[in-house]
């Protein structure tokens, strides 16, 4: 085409604008995801019945350092198996307390002695019985030793009356409970090779 004064004429340009339509993509939110550390779930820790043992963190040292007691050694109480050896105890035990009940005493962790400085000067090792009654409150009261050499006695009551229990229960109430305990204080592991004073 030309234009009226003879020359080429402008070819008006277009642009041509294409659109693809993609499908909308959802709104996503911009907050970071808190990173949790990769541990194991918490779980409830259950209390462990009178005969259970459950690991629990070991004493600091110097935690009976004031009362003369060595925390190198300790012994560990455990259930006692014969009641036999409860004396005289073992009939107050039927005649004061229920004979069975739903939910005995419960020992929650662990009841560690540590070997009193006396016993360890003296060179005295051997197993304790002792008698407790857990009230329903879980305080112990009226500790007796059964058996064993009276030297460890104010350290065990010490243990004991630090431990945690779940009271002796019947028909969803609480009530006082007896347990009895045995310790075992051996220096079988002392390299000194000294004679040893048995308490048996």
């Amino acid at each position: 085409m030309r234009s009226s004064a003879g020359g080429p004429s402008a070819i008006p340009a277009r642009l041509l604008v294409t659109e693809t339509l993609a499908p909308a993509l959802p709104i996503q939110s911009v907050v970071p995801t808190p990173v949790m550390p990769m541990t194991a779930p918490l779980m409830p820790r259950l209390l462990a019945p009178v005969n259970t043992i459950v690991e629990a963190p070991a004493s600091d040292p110097l935690a009976h350092a004031d009362i003369g007691i060595s925390a190198s050694r300790a012994a560990i109480a455990t259930p006692l198996v014969a009641y036999a050896r409860l004396g005289d105890l073992q009939a107050r035990w039927q005649s004061e307390f229920p004979a069975e009940v739903e939910m005995p005493v419960r020992i929650h962790g662990e009841i560690k002695v540590p070997y009193p400085a006396a016993a360890l000067e003296q060179r005295i090792e051997g197993n304790v019985v002792v008698w407790a009654i857990v009230n329903p409150d879980g305080t112990v009261e009226d500790v007796q030793l059964v058996e064993g050499d009276a030297v460890f006695r104010d350290a065990i009551v010490a243990a004991l009356r630090d431990g945690r229990y779940q009271p002796a229960a019947n028909r969803g109430e609480s009530l006082s409970y007896p347990i009895a305990l045995e310790f075992s204080f051996s220096l079988a592991d002392d390299r000194q090779g000294a004679p040893v004073a048995s308490s048996r």
